[in-house]
């Protein structure tokens, strides 16, 4: 987190000092006066509008997060959270829900490697049903969402029309997974970013997934990178080449044979451009 007169370790220190006591009857922003250091609230209300807010690295779990969500509902002047490299966990995507509910003014959220499992990933989705929320952006990348975890999302945004980008990337997400966004992308028409890299995505659900962009129009870029789609998968994703200008296959367990039909596909749809000019 930037900001000259806090720091992750103030936090740690306030919150641990608040778990020693043991008192419900002491309150964290007097705490912090207590301890001379500048509390969430405070902090976050020196914030200027339209502000992001950026805490990485920093090994904060659910219980410094529950500090940083009071801070944001009573002043919710943050349009972009990152929270990288932490372990605020299933309880901690909770309260982010809770946020996304009630924060209009949220929009960019970023929980890359915070051990958020499917049940994390199942509350975030509720709240993309919300009217109030405005998420325009969301990546959930490497947390072990799962199947479960990713269909919850796929399936909300079959509904949410404001989110434009989502990354999915190492989520442990299969073929089962995938057939979700299909559906997500049959209905959707905001997506225009959706990243999918270091799954577990196979041949089947590369089809599913071919077959979603069969039916749409809106998405512009879509990353399948370090997934087993091998041969097959390959050659399915072919029928949707000319959608994309920018296509990385790199790491698929492709053969030679596969990468020779791909050529081939390219020169096909290259001369088949250059009949319609």
């Amino acid at each position: 987190i930037s900001h000259p007169q806090f720091s992750m370790a103030d936090l740690n220190r306030c919150m641990s000092s608040l778990s020693e006591k043991g008192t419900e009857g002491i309150i964290y922003k007097e705490k912090c006066k207590e301890l001379g250091i500048i509390s969430q609230e405070e902090l976050i209300k020196s914030l200027n509008s339209k502000s992001t807010l950026k805490i990485s690295v920093s090994a904060m779990t659910v219980f410094e997060m529950e500090a940083v969500y009071h801070a944001l509902i009573e002043s919710p002047k943050i349009i972009h959270l990152k929270l990288f490299n932490n372990s605020i966990g299933d309880k901690g995507a909770e309260l982010i829900a809770d946020l996304l509910e009630s924060n209009s003014n949220l929009k960019v959220l970023f929980l890359r490697n915070n051990h958020i499992g499917e049940q994390g990933a199942i509350k975030i989705a509720e709240a993309l049903y919300s009217d109030d929320c405005a998420l325009a952006e969301l990546s959930i990348a490497e947390n072990s969402i799962g199947d479960r975890g990713s269909t919850a999302i796929a399936d909300a945004l079959c509904i949410n029309s404001t989110v434009s980008k989502l990354s999915i990337r190492d989520c442990a997400i299969t073929d089962s997974g995938v057939i979700s966004m299909r559906r997500l992308l049959e209905h959707n028409d905001s997506l225009v970013k959706l990243a999918l890299e270091s799954n577990k995505i196979g041949a089947t659900g590369t089809r599913y997934i071919v077959e979603g962009l069969l039916k749409n129009s809106t998405l512009q870029e879509i990353s399948l990178m370090s997934n087993p789609i091998q041969n097959e998968g390959f050659e399915s994703l072919c029928m949707v080449l000319n959608r994309f200008s920018n296509f990385n296959c790199s790491n698929c367990n492709i053969s030679t044979v596969g990468a020779s039909k791909f050529n081939q596909r390219l020169i096909e749809t290259f001369s088949s451009s250059l009949s319609n000019v």
